[in-house]
C-alpha cells in the first residue's frame, strides 16, 4: 500500500537528513552555530523519520496480520 511505501521511504532516507540539515544550517545561519544547529536538527529529524516510518509501516501491515495464522 501507499502508506507502507511512504513509511519505508521515510525510514530509509532518514540518515540523509543530517548532512542536508547541516548544509542548510551552514548556508542560512551563522558560520559555526548554523552548522551545529543543522546537525542537531538533522539528528532529531532522523530519529523522528525512523520512528515515524516504522509506525507507518506497522500501521499499513496491521490489517493483514490476522492472516498470518494461515501461513
Amino acid at each position: 500500500t501507499n502508506r507502507f511505501a511512504y513509511g519505508f521511504q521515510r525510514a530509509v532516507t532518514a540518515p540523509f537528513q543530517i548532512p542536508l540539515q547541516a548544509m542548510q544550517g551552514t548556508a542560512y545561519g551563522p558560520p559555526l552555530i548554523g552548522t551545529l544547529g543543522g546537525v542537531l536538527r538533522g539528528t532529531f529529524r532522523t530519529i523522528g523519520d525512523v520512528v515515524g516510518g516504522s509506525f507507518d509501516m506497522a500501521a499499513a501491515a496491521a490489517p493483514y496480520a490476522k492472516y498470518a495464522a494461515f501461513i
